[in-house]
């Protein structure tokens, strides 16, 4: 669940919350006097992050085939040699 910057209309005071999309719709229709303030975009990638890892399928059926043709079964990354996946 992402956090939402809202403004209070008449005093211009930020407050940060931690909400599901659905409870910060329906907060901005209970709360009039509020409204959403983008002050940070959070984005990252899930994969770059750790929490999620690239499909076993996509690595073995499309990258480990396009390594064997191309690096001879291996390549250099940026960490290491690193043998071909099958």
């Amino acid at each position: 669940m992402p956090n939402y910057d809202f403004r209070f209309k008449p005093t211009g005071q930020i407050t940060e919350r931690f909400m599901s999309i659905a409870e910060m719709e329906t907060f901005i229709k209970d709360n009039p006097d509020y409204e959403v303030a983008f002050l940070k975009m959070q984005v990252g990638d899930p994969v770059l992050l750790g929490v999620k890892g690239v499909p076993s399928d996509f690595t073995n059926h499309v990258i480990a085939p396009i390594e064997n043709r191309l690096f001879k079964k291996r390549r250099e990354t940026r960490f290491a040699t690193k043998k071909a996946q099958v």
